[in-house]
């Protein structure tokens, strides 16, 4: 764009100056104001037309260059404007720069992976919370069950403590019925004899 501006006004600046310098000579040998005026009006003709043949086209490496150089520009440009910021990814970094939005990119791009790493740390913290909830469940469960057992035990040894104390008693019992029994056979021959 401004080497195509700076041409023409090269052109425009230059051109009429001799274009008027030529007439005003030729008005000078001929005598003749109208012959003047009507080399200025040619002459503006024709710096019109100088200045449209000096102008570059579209197939000259001036204008193709900055032109190609803000096509990815005004890509991004457009994305930005219609909301597609997807469209970023498929821009290189030097149009990112060029039109400015590669420090915003990278920042966007910086906090979605802050944020899904924290989405991580809190995905692997409430599996750790989660298994060792289970693994205490599972220790008082275990724990329950051996003092289970272990009550269980104790009335069994309650019992069998039980059982030899009846069967102590019931001993005790066979004995004193034993010695009344001997007793009673002794009064007994003692009465006879």
């Amino acid at each position: 764009m401004e080497t195509r501006v700076t041409g023409v006004f090269l052109v425009v600046g230059i051109a009429p100056v001799h274009l008027k310098t030529a007439a005003a000579a030729a008005a000078a040998a001929d005598g003749t104001t109208d012959d003047a005026a009507a080399t200025d009006d040619a002459a503006a003709e024709q710096n019109s037309t100088a200045a449209a043949a000096t102008e570059p086209t579209a197939t000259e490496p001036t204008a193709a260059a900055p032109a190609a150089a803000a096509a990815p520009a005004a890509a991004a440009a457009a994305a930005a404007a219609g909301g597609e910021k997807e469209n970023y990814c498929q821009l290189s970094d030097e149009a990112l720069y060029a039109i400015g939005e590669a420090p915003q990119f990278e920042s966007q791009y910086a906090a979605a992976a802050e944020q899904q790493q924290q989405q991580q740390q809190h995905h692997q913290q409430q599996q750790q919370q989660q298994q060792q909830q289970h693994h205490q469940q599972q220790q008082q469960h275990h724990q329950h069950h051996q003092q289970q057992q272990q009550h269980h035990q104790q009335q069994q040894h309650h019992q069998h403590h039980q059982q030899q104390h009846q069967q102590q008693q019931q001993d005790h019992q066979q004995q004193q019925q034993q010695q009344q029994q001997q007793q009673q056979q002794q009064q007994q021959q003692q009465e006879r004899e």
